[in-house]
């Protein structure tokens, strides 16, 4: 970054002191537009409108600046996007990713590794806290903007590595604030896509982007609409566009309310401040965005809409503008981009991690001498990105020979990890006083060698008390096959037809798999369990011990889109269980297991099937391995795992509504109401199986929290069983 403060003080000397010789024209020379662009989160779409108007009306620009959303859209036209793509863009027409996915963190839950995925059957809720150094750690943002960062790299293909932004197809500058001294930042060379994404860092929201290795910040805190400095470009009129929320004194009701207020006074006092600068022949619009706030990026064609009736408005004011049609195709012919082929000379990696450069090239596809894919690029990043380990994953294009780029891989550890910890419960209660209460936490302790070896530890304490350790290897850099070493110990307490049992085993085993992409796995392992087995009854039932050795191969199979409100996709799971006495075994059996459920969905409404079959083949479970339903949707009504048997088999249908608009949508927890229909049952004989099958049904209400879904509900079942449930945690 060139000298910050030497750009600062001929910033502020412009704002005071431009004097007529260097910034007027000469007489008959057309005035040299600049368009300054507010910052205003997704109100910051109207800017697509204005732009939309001057274009209709001829109006050319000499040169753009803009802060925050304004330096994204301003940015983008000045590298040559037109008004058509740039309201594409924001409309997230075509192919392109919602903004409910841009404004996320890595890659749709289909496209994360599968390991990841599993994480989200273990009562687990990632709150962001990491161990670093000896310290726990928290991320400096919600967001770390790695998506939204990877949009915009793609759109600003030809612009990551340019000595001035004076070389775009119009001048451009960005505002930020940097974050050790609160000094304001102009940004004008580099990588316009880090420009545009600094000048957008809203704290607390988005982490600090880091360019030429300093951290900055929304420029908004110190120049939301950056006259003085399109007039340091030469500009000799602005047009204007303020889209920020104007301070209002409505709603003010919580601390989250407080400080957006206070952001949004001292970023109005900064605004005054610059609209003091406007001059005669300067054109202000301002937009009336009514409730548009700035996080409704869905209502960008509203918003597009209410920019575009704002620049008509003033159209008189800007026809005093317009360029005649010979000097407008030629500001067309210089501001419009062309797509051009990119070969690719090789492809490098910047490896800030523990891991090595092979687990990455593993699994990029783009070869030297290839014609970049840009959409196959980012699959790529975004697949890399889902092992869940990084901060950062992005890209650039640099320079190569004859013509050729060379595409820059980066790989950014999250600065509050590797080691990560992360919390979770289990409660299930109804009116007859039945419940079960699990408190989960994990610790996760990953990139101990270059292939990814991970060690993570659960332990539960509640109903079920235990620990569970595993050691998990990949065995080539692709992570296709993998080892996994495990081991841990339970206790459980529960009522049986015969009393209290009291069940405490310990385990350990060694499994062997394969990663099927991000939708499968399959594992193929021995296990070995010893345990206790007590009875607290008023007969005289004796306690006993057990040995179980055995081999297990499970393929599971997931493609939902979400683990706690799932709209599309299955999730399967197949399990065969044999024990041999040679093994460790006190008996022989085997015993297999299956277990599906579909989504599919029109407008809020979701339909769900799934069904859980088990059955054991030839001689006899042990007590800790028995089958069993009961409980809320495996036959609502009924207690929890009343049922249980050699053999068993649900059916369950459900169909939810999202409650959208409801208040506490509005408060970004998601409200469903919905119903299940069920039948299943559990059988002591191979005879009986899939014989007599109850039926059961509930009504609920859910609630996705931070905690996990919160279910309301109440079950019946055939025969008169019925209670009101009180549920949190996943159903899937």
């Amino acid at each position: 970054m060139r000298d910050v403060a030497a750009r600062v003080l001929i910033w502020l000397l412009a704002c005071v002191a431009a004097s007529p010789s260097t910034t007027a024209q000469q007489d008959g020379e057309p005035p040299r537009i600049g368009l300054v662009l507010s910052g205003g989160g997704a109100r910051g779409a109207a800017h697509v409108g204005v732009l939309q108007v001057l274009e209709e009306l001829q109006v050319p620009i000499w040169c753009v600046t803009g802060t925050s959303m304004g330096s994204i859209v301003g940015g983008l036209y000045a590298y040559g996007l037109s008004p058509g793509e740039l309201a594409a863009v924001m409309r997230r027409e075509g192919d392109r990713s919602p903004w409910r996915e841009l404004l996320q963190d890595g890659p749709p839950r289909t496209s994360r590794t599968f390991r990841r995925k599993q994480e989200d059957y273990s009562l687990l809720v990632d709150f962001g806290l990491g161990l670093h150094g000896g310290r726990f750690r928290l991320p400096k943002g919600l967001l770390q903007g790695q998506n939204l960062e990877l949009e915009l790299l793609a759109l600003t293909a030809e612009a990551h590595d340019l000595a001035s932004f004076d070389d775009l197809r119009l001048p451009f500058r960005a505002v930020a604030v940097e974050l050790r001294t609160g000094r304001p930042v102009v940004l004008e060379h580099g990588n316009l896509a880090h420009a545009m994404r600094a000048s957008m860092s809203l704290p607390g929201v988005f982490a600090p982007a880091v360019v030429d290795g300093v951290e900055l910040l929304d420029g908004g805190l110190a120049d939301n609409v950056p006259i003085a400095l399109a007039r340091a470009l030469g500009a000799t009129v602005v047009i204007v566009v303020d889209i920020g929320t104007p301070v209002s004194a409505d709603h003010v009701d919580s601390v989250l309310d407080v400080s957006g207020q206070m952001v949004q006074i001292l970023t109005q006092q900064n605004v005054d401040r610059s609209l003091a600068g406007l001059r005669d022949g300067d054109v202000f619009l301002r937009p009336d965005l009514g409730d548009i706030t700035s996080a409704d990026f869905d209502r960008a064609a509203e918003s597009i809409r209410i920019g575009e009736a704002t620049a008509r408005a003033a159209a008189e004011a800007l026809r005093e503008l317009s360029a005649d049609d010979t000097r407008w195709h030629a500001y067309l012919e210089q501001q419009r981009r062309r797509s051009e082929r990119v070969v690719v000379e090789g492809v490098d990696i910047d490896n800030r991690t523990q891991l090595s450069d092979a687990l990455f090239r593993a699994r990029i596809r783009t070869r030297p001498g290839d014609l970049l894919d840009l959409a196959q690029l980012r699959q790529d990043l975004e697949w890399i990105h889902g092992l869940g380990n990084f901060e950062r994953v992005t890209f650039e294009l640099r320079d190569g020979s004859a013509g050729r780029k060379r595409v820059l891989v980066h790989v950014v550890d999250k600065s509050w990890g590797p080691t990560f910890l992360r919390f979770g419960l289990s409660l299930t209660g109804d009116l007859r006083g039945s419940s079960a209460f699990t408190v989960a936490s994990q610790i996760n302790m990953r990139e101990l060698n270059g292939l990814g070896a991970e060690w993570r530890t659960d332990f539960r304490v509640g109903d079920q008390t235990g620990a569970l350790t595993e050691f998990y290897q990949p065995l080539v850099p692709s992570g296709v096959l993998f080892a996994a070493a495990n081991a841990g110990g339970d206790v459980r307490q529960g009522a049986g037809s015969i009393g209290v049992v009291d069940l405490r085993f310990y385990q350990a085993g060694l499994d062997v798999g394969a990663n099927l992409g991000a939708w499968g796995e399959l594992r193929l392992g021995y296990k070995r369990y010893h345990g206790d087995v007590d009875f607290e009854s008023v007969l005289p039932f004796p306690g006993f011990h057990f040995d179980d050795g055995l081999l297990q191969a499970q393929f599971v199979v997931d493609t939902l889109d979400d683990a706690a409100f799932p709209t599309t996709g299955m999730r399967m799971q197949g399990t065969w269980i044999r024990a041999i006495e040679s093994l460790g075994a006190d008996d022989g059996y085997e015993q297999l297991a299956g277990s599906a459920s579909g989504f599919v969905s029109a407008g809020r409404v979701t339909v769900s099937l799934g069904g859980a079959v088990q059955s054991t083949m030839h001689g006899t479970l042990p007590l800790y391995r028995a089958s069993a339903v009961g409980g809320f949707t495996k036959l609502s009504g009924s207690d929890n795992s009343s049922i249980s048997g050699q053999h068993s088999a649900l059916v369950v249908g459900a169909v939810r509504m999202h409650l959208a608009g409801s208040q506490a949508d509005q408060f970004g927890f998601p409200l469903y109401v919905g119903a299940t229909v069920e039948s299943g049952n559990a059988w002591a004989t191979r005879d009986e199986r899939f014989g007599k099958m109850l039926l059961a049904g509930s009504v609920f209400t859910a609630l996705g929290t931070p905690l996990g879904p919160v279910y309301f509900a109440y079950g019946y079942t055939d025969g008169g069983d019925d209670s009101f449930y009180l549920f949190v945690g996943q159903l899937f």
